[in-house]
């Protein structure tokens, strides 16, 4: 099976088999210069190039005649209202990162089976490697992912370490906030049109 990266490398970073969904300069927790391509793809990216992981849980409910998606989100004490998700550990795999993350934000356990790929974002940092950098240089990746599941009775309130709370809500109300960033936005829309 085909990674990102392969396609990268085909590609000379073009992509254009997948196709770019939004490209981001001007970011301001990257570097000057960096740039972030956004990718809708059901392919992974290279583990060890992989930063970050994120898992929107999406649940499906009958109202009214009709069946509204909604997504679990962590209200995140820096970044807002928010798809769950953080940093990868050192030597921790990209599915286990966003399941521990998903925990930690909203204290939902998902499994790797309640997992698909959604896409990628691929950072290009220019320059050399900054000092004291964690991340993979020049080029590193997150990856965006979609659990499906049970809609939850009730949330978690007691041990959340990232955030002081969660919101469930409609896809299209979540897609329509100005708080929510331009990245979530793209991925929360492709995810609402992905049948289950």
């Amino acid at each position: 099976m085909k990674t990102a990266l392969d396609y990268d490398t085909e590609q000379h970073y073009n992509n254009t088999q997948v196709g770019i969904a939004g490209s981001f300069t001007d970011i301001s927790w990257l570097p000057s210069g960096s740039k972030l391509d956004l990718f809708l793809s059901d392919l992974t990216p290279p583990p060890a190039l992989v930063s970050h992981a994120f898992a929107s849980s999406v649940f499906s409910r009958h109202l009214e005649g009709r069946t509204e998606k909604f997504a679990l989100f962590t209200m995140h004490t820096k970044r807002g209202i928010q798809i769950p998700g953080g940093r990868k550990e050192k030597g921790e795999s990209v599915m286990d990162c966003a399941i521990r993350e998903n925990y930690e934000e909203t204290g939902v356990r998902l499994t790797k089976n309640q997992l698909k790929p959604v896409g990628y974002a691929r950072i290009w940092c220019p320059g050399p490697k900054p000092e004291g950098s964690i991340y993979p240089h020049p080029f590193s990746y997150m990856s965006f992912y979609r659990a499906t599941g049970v809609f939850p009775e009730h949330l978690p309130t007691a041990g959340l370490t990232e955030c002081f709370g969660t919101i469930i809500m409609e896809m299209s109300k979540a897609i329509s906030l100005q708080s929510i960033s331009d990245v979530d936005r793209i991925i929360l829309r492709e995810i609402q049109s992905a049948s289950d």
